[in-house]
This record gives structure tokens, C-alpha cells and sequence, in this order.
């Protein structure tokens, strides 16, 4: 999904930045710290106490479309980091991650997730074949209505239904931790 652009625009964002650049606009922190080193986005920093991990997002005006990056976890364990999207705030949204081991799991965390006082649903699990933690995959997920299809290096995989953050229309990456890379974070921004 890679430079995939249905609308005939330009919706990815790419991290060319000198090392250690801020995360570039549209896209900003609403929790933890992220920035550019060797052309991929990583969080930095310790993550904040009152949520589950890093998120950095960009208001799209949509709640349709698709969220997609590719992920790397150069080596690491995953880190339970992916695509964030329908995010309310930083302690309500939805995620898609690969934990260690390289299972892919959507996740509806509510109020911070079940170690910050709030909980979460696994809405989807999906083992990824012959998963590595040097490759890259493109993780993604489109959201039609309360459909949700996760989509994995172009193909989908499974679609659930779920209508908890329905309206929200800010979508981005969420970080677990700091060895995880993204690159080409592609957002359904409004035409």
C-alpha cells in the first residue's frame, strides 16, 4: 500500500528529516514523543503513564478511508506499535498492532487500557506467516461505516464490525515503545 492514493492526492507522509527533526505537520503528539532518524518516524522518550503508549495523529476531517504504514520493528521485539486511527483522544481510539511474534491484533483501547485505569476490546487477531522483525510490512486498516478491515501488505484479512469510535476522524501511529520505525503513513484526508 506503499504511495496507495485513491483520491488522486497526495496522502502519505514520508520522514526524510535530519535525525532527531520533529515529527513534520500535519501530524502532531497527543501523547509521549516521536521524531525522524534514518528516514523513518520512532517514539522517544519514556511513555506517558496515563495511556498506552506514544500516538502521534493528524485531524482528517474523515472517518472513512484508509490508515496504512510500513512498519518495521528493526529488530526488536514489536513493541506493540502500528496504525492508530478513529482517535478521540489520546486515551480512546482504535489500534492495529504486531506484538512479538508477530501476531496483528485490532484493539479498541477505552480510557487508557486495561493497565491505566480504563480497559480494551481485541476486536481482531491475525498471525502474520513467517513473521520477521527485520521486514517490513504494510499494516493498514479501512474503515467504512463500523466496518473495519484489516488489510496486511495489500491484501485484507478479516473485517469486524464496531461502532465505538465511529466519529472520530483523527488517525495516526501508536508506539509501545522505541525500536519500532514507520514509514509512508497514508490518511484518508478529505479531497
Amino acid at each position: 500500500m506503499s504511495g496507495y492514493d485513491p483520491l488522486g492526492v497526495s496522502n502519505v507522509i514520508r520522514f526524510p528529516g535530519a535525525d532527531g527533526d520533529p515529527i513534520p505537520a500535519p501530524l502532531t503528539v497527543l501523547a509521549g514523543g516521536a521524531e525522524q532518524r534514518n528516514n523513518l518516524i520512532y517514539a522517544v522518550g519514556a511513555a506517558p503513564s496515563d495511556t498506552n503508549g506514544h500516538i502521534i495523529a493528524a485531524e482528517t476531517n474523515n472517518t472513512d478511508g484508509i490508515v496504512s504504514a510500513t512498519y518495521n520493528a528493526r529488530g526488536g521485539s514489536g513493541d506493540e506499535s502500528g496504525v492508530a486511527f478513529r482517535i478521540v483522544d489520546h486515551r480512546n481510539f482504535y489500534d492495529l498492532v504486531i506484538l512479538s511474534g508477530g501476531s496483528l491484533q485490532m484493539i479498541a483501547v477505552i480510557d487508557g487500557g486495561f493497565d491505566h485505569g480504563g480497559t480494551f476490546q481485541i476486536l481482531a487477531t491475525h498471525t502474520i506467516p513467517s513473521y520477521s522483525n527485520t521486514q517490513d510490512y504494510e499494516i493498514g486498516v479501512r474503515m467504512e461505516g463500523d466496518n473495519l478491515t484489516i488489510i496486511l501488505d495489500g491484501a485484507d484479512i478479516t473485517t469486524v464490525t464496531n461502532d465505538t469510535f465511529n466519529t472520530a476522524t483523527m488517525h495516526g501511529l501508536k508506539f509501545g515503545g522505541t525500536n519500532t520505525g514507520f514509514d509512508n503513513l497514508f490518511l484518508p484526508f478529505a479531497a
